[in-house]
């Protein structure tokens, strides 16, 4: 009982802070060497009903106000803008509509985006992309559980009953199930002022898929009192034998830090349907200006019967003893593929998130299935 009362405890620390450090943690995240620049928050697009796009945008502004590094154009401004243009907020999709948007209110660069419901969680992507290059500054993403998911609203399993025969009154043997197991391997923790992030891979050692996971990583001081709880998130489920890299972002990080602790349930609860696809060629280079750190370009085909959306690459990067140094996620320039459609795509890994120089590196493919064609 005393791991399900802890579970659940930990898990409504993180719901009553989330909502308050998203936003921080996207502003902080998406601050680069371009301070002082202006820049504008567009409406984000996306498939999550769990926020407005204006209200997400209005929520960022004020956190980018906040941190200074850039200076924010008034939201009235990009509204006026977009009724001149006949633009609804919601409506403009294009990046380059968003360009054109933030070149007519002498913005330097857009902060552009997407919010994505993915199984149980929901993932905010924001970047700022410079107005005249078409060149990305600086990327963010943040993951959390989605608001179905809370406690009050969590999918029972329906107790087993004891079946009986009425002619011997036998007692029926239940099967058990599998235990989930999975291992934590190259955890590590990276610094950079109040900003940290752990980083690491799950490995699914069982022979059931790992479709959704707690993993918390409580923070204790030197004196082991406790600090505060992570939550941490994988980017796809696990399949058998599969290692996956999460991530856990910590936007104001504890001056008094001393350790830490992990906490992990993994579950085989099934979040929906879900696909790889097939990579049909890809580039990987290291960008000569700094700015991006590493990237990998490339066409993507859904290879599938099933038409699939958010087609998802993920990233991972190791160092020569194959030692895992970070990840990055992409997804493809086209949000939505019949099966045999392809789209091109680009994933860039920025240098102040690797623990390392990377000398290999790993791709991964992830998507949502949304119906068969007949």
């Amino acid at each position: 009982m005393k791991p399900i009362i802890l579970s659940v405890f930990l898990f409504l620390i993180q719901c009553a802070s989330t909502n308050q450090s998203i936003y921080r943690t996207l502003a902080q995240e998406l601050s680069s060497a371009n301070n002082q620049k202006t820049i504008a928050v567009m409406p984000f697009e996306g498939n999550s009903k769990d926020f407005e796009p204006v209200l997400l945008a209005e929520k960022l502004t004020h956190e980018l106000v906040k941190s200074g590094n850039y200076q924010i154009i008034e939201r009235s401004k990009i509204d006026q803008v977009l009724k001149e243009q006949s633009l609804a907020q919601t409506g403009i999709t294009s990046q380059e509509e968003l360009i054109k948007i933030g070149k007519l209110v002498s913005a330097d660069g857009v902060v552009v985006g997407s919010v994505i419901r993915e199984n149980q969680y929901t993932t905010i992507i924001a970047r700022i992309v410079d107005t005249q290059s078409g060149k990305i500054w600086s990327s963010s993403r943040v993951s959390f559980l989605a608001k179905e998911n809370s406690p009050s609203k969590q999918i029972l399993t329906p107790p087993i009953n004891i079946v009986t025969s009425k002619a011997d009154n036998t007692y029926k043997p239940i099967e058990s199930t599998e235990k989930p197991k999975a291992e934590i391997k190259d955890l590590q923790l990276l610094r950079n002022g109040k900003f940290g992030r752990f980083i690491g891979l799950l490995k699914n050692e069982s022979n059931s898929v790992i479709s959704g996971s707690k993993l918390y990583i409580n923070l204790k001081d030197k004196k082991n009192s406790f600090l505060d709880t992570v939550l941490c998130f994988t980017d796809k489920p696990i399949e058998s034998g599969e290692e996956v890299p999460f991530s856990c972002i910590v936007s104001d990080f504890p001056s008094e830090y001393g350790s830490h602790e992990i906490f992990f349930e993994p579950e085989t609860r099934f979040y929906g349907n879900y696909t790889p696809f097939k990579i049909l060629s890809e580039k990987f280079k290291e960008d000569s200006s700094g700015l991006e750190g590493f990237t990998l370009t490339g066409i993507l085909q859904n290879n599938t019967e099933l038409t699939i959306t958010y087609p998802k690459i993920i990233l991972s990067l190791y160092d020569g003893n194959k030692k895992f140094l970070g990840s990055a996620i992409s997804f493809g320039n086209q949000k939505k593929l019949t099966p045999g459609e392809s789209t091109s795509f680009k994933v860039s890994a920025y240098s102040y998130s690797l623990a390392g120089k990377p000398k290999s590196y790993k791709v991964q493919t992830h998507a949502l299935a949304s119906s068969r064609v007949q």
